[in-house]
């Protein structure tokens, strides 16, 4: 116990001193409880201790989170506090029936892949590049969601048209333990490599020793592909494009990623958000090759199941089928109670699901593509397809074998159709059939030269990690200390007039709504002010606004008001326009100054019966839109 408590704390608390933020490891140990603790509560319904660590923050939040896109719900935090302490007393009060040892092996497993991840981050801390901006405004956004219906945080008074229960979830232990939207986002990443290690380690000690499976579970996380082959052709190791190039191996620009990958790159997406859950279903298709599950796993693997539609709904289109056809090998034994009640449960959330995310932006197509990319395929899916048929030789047992063939057949079917779009079919679909045939890569295998065979792999896909580590890590995009947390150090460096405007707007409580220049997706000066602080506002990255239900009307409607703010000379007209917006304060900084005449912009200077300047930073201006 006490090591586990040291492989867990010690690392985060060194981090922070070395940061000279001595009171952070108090909210770090206040955020632990507050991930940790809750599990007591569906591990007393009778859960598995890793499946109610894996479920429990989805799960008991997305009543919630449903709530919320229709009523203000006031003092979250404090809702989930008041969970925390209920977990809190169930550990105390049922300490004498509770397996400790199960615990300590699960907690172990979570620790040690936990601050590993968080190590390695701390060596390249920077939050930038991809679609970050994006993933930080949305945590942060509901970091700061006191009360107050949820909104589109990139498109203020519109509905969220996308997933956004992980999100919502993740920002609820970092709220409750009043950590930074910098801190809870390095740790939310950290927590997901820590939960997708032990949702593996479910699986692994079903087959092996403790041992075994604890070492086991603790290298799954790291695996890598060999992607990294491509990486060695296209760039070298003092370009970020080392890094990107391991997931960019199908034709046509189509690619595929992975969790190690997801972990370092610090990509907190829907879909990387949805990995352990993903593995909590996968274990009840694999308890279902061997035998019919018990009542508690089936459940378990029902309720993973109605979270996906929500978390990320690509999972979800994959595995429930894959799970009903499992289920069907057992004949009438599919027809039991618990079996129909679930599905119909299912069903419901994923047509509650469908109409929380429907918009008309959204166009489904269904098609047939002649190409094939079988480079692709063995680049990503080779250790683990070598992997699995190595355990085909060495176990020839039918269920297993068609559950792999199966998803060996899924991976050969999606490379011919597009689903949606085709390089959303490519990227997700092949994403999670990968991580799924990855479980295969520690399969305990009977012959002894396949054993070896199976080291051999491991050792490459490892091999293949430390070099992405290591490119990551010795590339310099901002002079920023190294190890550190302070993952938005850059701000000072990349954007150092906007940076004292951010720091302001960090110190507000609440969701106040900014105003700033918009425009084309990943274009890293616009929306800025939105990212890092996780404020609403009138429009972030178009590309991106489409992709969650806006569409291209609405997306050119916004910069148009975006434009007769900035440029308009009727002041008394743009004034009334932003009261009833509901907008809170505007940005003057240096994107807007080189997008707008620098005389139209002195229209928030000059009228402070309409415009009072709150503060300035170099170049930068805010400006408090007067309400009375």
């Amino acid at each position: 116990m006490i090591l586990l408590i040291l492989a867990l704390v010690i690392p985060a608390s060194l981090l922070h001193f070395y940061d000279r933020d001595f009171l952070a490891p108090l909210n770090y140990l206040f955020y632990l409880l507050n991930l940790i603790a809750p599990a007591a509560i569906l591990y007393r319904f009778g859960f598995s201790w890793i499946q109610a660590r894996v479920l429990v923050l989805p799960l008991l939040l997305v009543p919630f989170y449903i709530l919320n896109n229709f009523i203000s719900i006031p003092g979250l935090a404090i809702w989930w506090w008041g969970i925390t302490l209920v977990g809190s007393y169930l550990l105390i009060a049922e300490r004498k029936k509770i397996d400790w040892q199960s615990i300590l092996w699960a907690e172990k497993v979570f620790a040690i892949v936990f601050s590993l991840i968080l190590v390695i981050n701390a060596f390249h801390p920077v939050l930038y590049w991809g679609e970050k901006p994006m993933d930080l405004s949305l945590l942060g956004y509901f970091l700061r969601l006191d009360a107050g219906v949820i909104v589109d945080p990139w498109a203020h008074v519109s509905s969220l048209k996308y997933y956004g229960l992980g999100y919502y979830a993740w920002a609820m232990p970092a709220k409750a333990a009043g950590l930074s939207l910098e801190y809870a986002y390095v740790y939310a990443l950290a927590g997901l490599a820590g939960l997708t290690a032990q949702a593996s380690f479910g699986i692994f000690k079903t087959l092996m020793r403790a041992r075994a499976a604890f070492i086991s579970a603790v290298l799954f996380p790291l695996l890598s592909t060999l992607g990294v082959i491509n990486s060695l052709v296209k760039n070298s190791f003092s370009e970020i494009g080392f890094f990107w190039s391991a997931t960019r191996i199908f034709k046509d620009n189509n690619f595929a990623e992975f969790p190690f990958w997801s972990f370092v790159f610090s990509d907190l997406h829907p879909h990387v958000m949805a990995y352990p859950i993903v593995i909590i279903v996968f274990a009840g298709v694999i308890g279902l090759s061997k035998q019919w599950p018990t009542k508690t796993n089936l459940i378990a693997s029902g309720l993973a199941l109605s979270l996906l539609p929500w978390l990320n709904a690509w999972d979800f289109v994959l595995l429930a089928p894959l799970s009903f056809f499992m289920l069907l090998l057992y004949g009438k034994s599919t027809l039991k109670r618990e079996v129909i009640l679930l599905s119909a449960g299912i069903l419901i959330m994923a047509i509650g699901a469908y109409f929380f995310t429907k918009s008309p932006s959204r166009h489904s197509e269904f098609g047939f593509v002649s190409g094939s990319d079988l480079l692709g395929i063995l680049m990503h899916f080779g250790l683990a397809l070598s992997a699995s048929v190595a355990l085909l030789i060495s176990r020839p047992r039918k269920k297993l074998a068609l559950l792999i063939s199966i998803l060996i057949f899924l991976i050969f079917m999606v490379n011919h159709i597009t689903f949606i779009d085709r390089t959303n079919t490519v990227f997700k679909f092949m994403t999670s059939l990968g991580l799924l045939l990855s479980l295969f890569i520690f399969w305990p295998q009977e012959r002894k030269a396949m054993r070896y065979f199976q080291y051999v792999i491991i050792s490459l896909s490892l091999v293949a990690s430390g070099m992405l580590v290591f490119n990551i890590t010795k590339v310099e995009i901002f002079p920023v200390k190294k190890p550190s947390l302070k993952s938005l150090s850059f701000l000072k460096y990349s954007f150092p007039s906007d940076a004292g405007i951010i720091d302001y707007l960090n110190k507000l409580p609440g969701t106040p709504v900014v105003l700033e220049a918009a425009g084309k997706s990943f274009d890293y000066q616009l929306s800025r002010i939105s990212s890092y602080t996780g404020l609403p506002t009138w429009l972030g990255w178009d590309q991106h606004v489409v992709l969650r239900g806006k569409t291209w009307q609405e997306v050119f409607a916004r910069k148009s008001f975006i434009d007769q703010v900035y440029q308009g000379a009727d002041v008394i007209e743009i004034h009334q326009m932003l009261r009833e917006q509901g907008i809170d304060y505007i940005v003057v900084g240096p994107a807007e100054r080189a997008r707008y005449n620098s005389e139209a912009l002195m229209k928030f200077d000059t009228y402070p019966d309409f415009f009072v300047k709150v503060t300035q930073h170099f170049s930068s201006a805010l400006y408090y839109v007067v309400t009375e």
